[in-house]
């Protein structure tokens, strides 16, 4: 199988042992300063803007906690993965292709066309094969490690500027019905020189760590938030209706209740970063995306297998 593989290969750069990297510098927190609000184009897009916000807070607040580095520098895959160095993957490992793959073969012509229909549990086989195999620490990228690749020190709304261009990316737009070949729009790499952040393939990422306790201690600090939220709300609705006379109830049945809706705060924020554990955020949109999801800012919980792939990090 590995010549017939050799020979659906086409390009030098895609037969590398490893996949092209290139490397972002350690950065501040301004670099996840929060997206202009006024930009977003739909609703969906601003709940999906103000859902980043809370993560992001979240994510600033538990790395500031913990006294670790904000954004240390990381290398990034300048393109996706792409059908052909997962093929190396399968042939090494046996893994089970994709289910479009025939006989265990890619399409000859998509051999640089980034790999799709793979899950989570795939995309991590892979980056523990390419690790044991250099010697070094590849992953999938935490969110805030995609975005920052993709809107650069800049923060812009799209990886080469701030409007949309169909010209720079494999979108609905471009009305192209398919995924293209990875690196088919150098006009819209970011200012890092990295590829295919708009559009082509949706891009799995993890929240905010690859790490069980981050990811639980990020749950409380979520919790608490919402929590929070809840008391101030609930809490103000309470006291104002005791002064005004309109909701006869002690001070004490008044703390029960703020303290059960600081529990029920709790609960609700640990299941919703156990749900993003389970569903991690997808960045970057795909062929099939609007200019509103094919931002830096946007993610997608819930994307077909047929539009989801992935790029790497390396940690240094």
């Amino acid at each position: 199988m590995a010549e017939m593989i050799e020979e659906q290969s086409g390009e030098s750069r895609f037969s590398v042992p490893k996949p092209i990297m290139v490397p972002i510098p350690a950065h501040n927190i301004r670099v996840l300063a929060l997206p202009d609000l006024k930009k977003a184009q739909a609703w969906e897009q601003k709940l999906s803007l103000w859902a980043r916000n809370l993560r992001c807070a979240c994510f600033i607040l538990w790395r500031v906690i913990s006294w670790r580095k904000l954004m240390p520098a990381f290398e990034i895959g300048k393109y996706p993965i792409t059908n052909l160095e997962y093929s190396h993957f399968v042939t090494a490992t046996g893994h089970k292709p994709p289910k479009h793959w025939v006989a265990g073969l890619f399409p000859k012509e998509e051999a640089q066309h980034p790999v799709v229909a793979i899950y989570r549990k795939d995309a991590e086989a892979f980056c523990t094969w390419l690790s044991n195999q250099t010697a070094k620490k590849y992953r999938l990228p935490l969110e805030w490690e995609w975005e920052l690749a993709a809107c650069g020190p800049q923060i812009w709304w799209y990886p080469w500027g701030n409007q949309f261009d169909q010209h720079k990316c494999n979108a609905k737009k471009a009305g192209l019905g398919k995924t293209t070949v990875v690196g088919s729009y150098p006009a819209g790499e970011s200012s890092y020189g990295v590829s295919d952040l708009s559009g082509n393939v949706w891009e799995m990422t993890y929240y905010g760590s690859s790490d069980t306790g981050e990811i639980l201690g990020l749950g409380l600090i979520l919790g608490f938030v919402l929590g929070l939220g809840f008391i101030l709300g609930v809490g103000l609705f309470l006291l104002l209706g005791f002064f005004l006379g309109r909701i006869q109830v002690q001070v004490q049945v008044q703390i029960h209740i703020l303290g059960l809706v600081q529990v029920l705060g709790l609960i609700l924020g640990l299941s919703l970063v156990l749900g993003l554990v389970l569903s991690p955020p997808m960045r970057g949109g795909s062929w099939k995306s609007t200019p509103a999801e094919a931002t830096c800012f946007y993610a997608s919980f819930s994307e077909c297998s047929e539009t989801r792939g992935f790029r790497i990090v390396r940690q240094l």
